[in-house]
């Protein structure tokens, strides 16, 4: 009895710690216990989040229709609603499961003077609580004064993009003008910003940026997209 119990033993042993060995490379390769357990939350069902979604979309037409101001001309309007989950693994560890943002995106026309309307607008922001990463003064100086000051002229698409928070929302904004050559930061304002690449679920009304670019600069000298973004879901 004794003699069998021995190789019984030895059997479940090495059973064990083939088990334990696999479960701790599954806990390896996930980026860790905090990782492991963010990859077994389940993404949300859409039609769960449905109400979630259109309240944040609310919330951000209200902000901009706050943000908007004298001298700006709208012209359209884009919108995307995007889940993704975050990647934990042994090199990358998300500190979220699944989250899902919404952007709208206005695009305007204006007139007049550049950096006084700009100026008056990010003014104007400020005062609704919004915070900027960077002074405008100084972005201007860096991007734009000193090449003029040497003979090469800039254009404001030239600029970076323009960014503020408040709380948990983000607003950007991007320029063009009629000498605008590349529309790459136009075309791509309308999309969700931050997130990662492992879509759970996407709805999205986009907006032609190139034709709406030439129809606006038909009456007016400059374009300008504001985009707000806002988190609704995140565990």
């Amino acid at each position: 009895m004794n003699k069998q119990s021995g190789p019984l033993w030895a059997v479940i042993i090495v059973i064990s710690l083939i088990a334990f060995l696999v479960f701790a490379a599954w806990i390896y390769m996930s980026g860790g216990f905090s990782g492991w357990i963010s990859n077994l939350k389940s993404s949300p069902s859409p039609s769960e989040l449905r109400d979630e979604s259109r309240a944040a979309m609310a919330r951000l037409a209200k902000d901009l229709k706050r943000i908007e101001s004298n001298g700006l001309v709208f012209f359209d309007e884009a919108r995307h609603d995007y889940c993704y989950e975050g990647l934990n693994d042994f090199k990358v560890q998300s500190d979220y499961s699944n989250r899902c943002d919404v952007r709208i995106t206005r695009y305007y026309g204006f007139n007049g003077e550049f950096r006084p309307t700009i100026q008056k607008l990010e003014s104007h922001i400020g005062k609704l609580g919004w915070s900027a990463e960077s002074l405008l003064d100084r972005t201007l100086a860096l991007y734009f004064d000193r090449y003029v000051e040497a003979g090469k002229p800039r254009l404001v698409s030239d600029l970076p993009t323009r960014r503020f928070s408040k709380k948990d929302l983000l607003l950007d904004m991007e320029y063009g003008q009629k000498e605008t050559k590349f529309l790459t930061e136009l075309r791509y304002a309308q999309n969700v910003k931050g997130a990662s690449l492992h879509e759970t679920f996407e709805k999205k009304k986009s907006v032609d940026a190139d034709s709406l670019f030439l129809e606006i600069l038909k009456d007016y000298e400059f374009v300008l997209a504001i985009s707000v973004q806002a988190r609704y879901f995140d565990n």
